[in-house]
């Protein structure tokens, strides 16, 4: 399974940001690892790519009559996403210890001809939220900070297939959960404002995911899909934060 990968033209932006401010201010005093406690608020904009990777019973779909045609449905799709995010920073010497919370959008839809039926079916897989719950550690030095993140994820993935000849589809949604862990970096541009980029991959997963399908009908080469899901994300976001501080 591949990804597409997109050109990452906000991390290009964000670095021409970051040459442009560090020589403005290259005269000021150095920010303190202090600067970075407290409460921080910001949001994001930049570039993700996704891999799916569906399990199928057998179904309406994946059969002809009592001969199941395969059962695996893959998929990449790369576009831009935004979010938004806040959380609190400890500082103990110039070690940076935080939480952050996230809510990130966009569309990660990709249409395809479905494996089984290429010339009448049609599978779309698709995130549109995503959301994030992750511990920070980073390291401050002058106005620089680095930092790893790790926590949970989840994502709400969906899966429709369309049997363009009959018309009828199958639809299914569902919250599935996992795991995240990034990198990033930080510059306190100007008091209370950093401007930063990170990287993030998150993995998630679910079983047994049922879908609606009502003219799917049941029997021998017949029924409704249900799913095992393997969603992988990878995202690289600008991102502006204000620190109001503790």
């Amino acid at each position: 399974m591949g990804y597409r990968i997109l050109v990452a033209t906000p991390v290009a932006m964000i670095g021409a940001v970051l040459l442009a401010i560090g020589g403005a201010q290259a005269e000021e005093p150095e920010a303190d690892a202090t600067k970075w406690r407290g409460f921080h608020v910001g949001g994001e904009l930049g570039a993700a790519w996704s891999s799916y990777s569906w399990s199928v019973a057998p179904n309406y779909f994946n059969t002809l009559g009592p001969t199941v045609l395969g059962s695996e449905l893959t998929a990449g799709q790369g576009g831009f996403a935004g979010g938004a995010f806040g959380g609190y920073s400890w500082t103990v010497g110039p070690a940076v210890l935080g939480l952050e919370v996230g809510i990130r959008g966009g569309s990660l839809a990709k249409s395809q001809p479905d494996p089984w039926y290429p010339a009448t079916d049609i599978a779309t897989s698709d995130i549109h939220w995503m959301a994030s719950a992750v511990a920070r550690a980073g390291y401050a030095w002058q106005r620089w900070q680095v930092f790893g993140k790790a926590g949970w994820a989840g994502a709400n993935a969906g899966l429709t297939l369309t049997d363009t000849g009959t018309g009828i589809t199958s639809t299914t949604q569902k919250w599935i959960n996992g795991w995240t862990a990034g990198l990033g970096v930080q510059y306190m541009a100007f008091d209370r404002i950093s401007v930063g980029v990170t990287w993030d991959y998150t993995d998630l997963s679910g079983s047994g995911i049922g879908s609606s399908c009502p003219g799917c009908g049941s029997g021998v080469g017949l029924g409704a899909p249900v799913l095992d899901a393997h969603v992988r994300v990878n995202a690289v976001m600008a991102r502006i934060t204000f620190h109001p501080g503790p």
